[in-house]
């Protein structure tokens, strides 16, 4: 699932009625009120998918803030970094990207 169809499924649907009146010209049985568009959205539906990507992409950037600090911690404590931490950060690297994924 990618985030633009996480952030669809997380944000609902475009705002319906039993009055088509009120409801979004882009929900599935539209609106009757000739002042709106018929293509575009009224209802905010489309600004919340907007804002939930835009926070996906933020936890992706504090993510990849975390790595770097973690990896400059191991260089700034003077530790010698040998194969086995180098081999422990990749699967920890590796774990947090499949996390990432979901």
């Amino acid at each position: 699932m990618t985030h633009e169809e996480a952030a669809k499924a997380l944000a609902g649907t475009h705002q319906w009625c039993d009055d088509p009146w009120y409801s979004c010209p882009l929900a599935p049985d539209g609106c009757t009120n000739e002042f709106y568009k018929k293509d575009e959205c009224n209802c905010g539906y489309e600004k919340r998918v907007q804002a939930i990507i835009a926070a996906f992409h933020e936890q992706r950037a504090q993510e990849v803030r975390a790595i770097q600090q973690h990896f400059d911690t191991l260089c700034l404590r003077g530790d010698r970094v040998t194969d086995y931490r180098v081999d422990q950060f990749d699967n920890w690297l590796d774990q947090r990207a499949r996390e990432l994924e979901r």
